[in-house]
């Protein structure tokens, strides 16, 4: 009985197979790092609005007077705001009683950045006490 001979290594065909195995599954996970990088990247441009927001918010009614209107200004070269306080406006029936000193302000903060298709922003809305003379 004749053996045929042995065969060492690969054939060209599973070469090829293992070649294109390895670049889906290289392929794959370059796409979910690089989807991984993009949303860090987001969460630290929303912790870093947040951080102003907290400085802008904090800021008002102290260092700054309340009065109704609308204001806005730039943090930096990348972020931006826009400020709001209004009358707040009860409920009709969780209207307050009796006269009283105070008056409720609603402030909402709006923090940008970003331009055209990529702009981003995020909303914040408090309510501050604004002394009245009666």
């Amino acid at each position: 009985m004749h053996k045929s001979p042995r065969r060492d290594g690969f054939s060209v065909i599973e070469l090829l197979v293992a070649m294109t195995l390895l670049a889906l599954v290289l392929g794959s996970l370059y796409q979910v790092f690089g989807q991984g990088l993009r949303l860090v990247d987001r969460s630290g441009d929303y912790a870093v609005a947040a951080l102003y927001a907290e400085s802008k918010l904090s800021e008002i009614g102290v260092e700054e007077a309340l009065e109704v209107g609308s204001s806005n200004g730039d943090f930096d070269e990348k972020y931006r705001w826009q400020l709001d306080l209004t009358p707040f406006e009860f409920e009709p029936d969780t209207q307050p009683t009796g006269e009283s000193s105070a008056e409720l302000l609603q402030v909402r903060l709006e923090v940008f950045w970003g331009k055209g298709r990529g702009a981003k922003s995020v909303s914040f809305s408090t309510l501050r006490v604004q002394q009245t003379d009666l």
